[in-house]
């Protein structure tokens, strides 16, 4: 369903419509990666990571996914997958 997700996505920004998208998702990430890769017409990209620092939040940005510091995105996907497994392994248990 995400290849489903990123292709309307990336549909609407070809008809001019400016979109916001917020994710934790690498695989959504990639999935837009994958298709900007191979489309003819280019989609104006803007990357933000968001970070505590301090005692304030960073903000870095770019163009592209690689200039983007840090990539918070892999460390909240081994996280959840972790939270997951804890949660099935514990239930298995019982």
């Amino acid at each position: 369903m995400i290849r489903n997700v990123a292709r309307v996505i990336l549909g609407i920004c070809k008809a001019g419509i400016q979109v916001f998208v917020a994710t934790h998702s690498l695989f959504l990430l990639r999935e837009f990666e994958i298709l900007l890769e191979s489309e003819v017409d280019t989609v104006p990209q803007q990357y933000f990571a968001l970070s505590r620092s301090g005692h304030g939040i960073r903000v870095s940005q770019g163009e592209d996914v690689g200039t983007v510091d840090p990539l918070l995105l892999l460390d909240e996907e081994l996280g959840l997958s972790d939270r997951f497994l804890d949660r099935f392994m514990s239930g298995a248990e019982s």
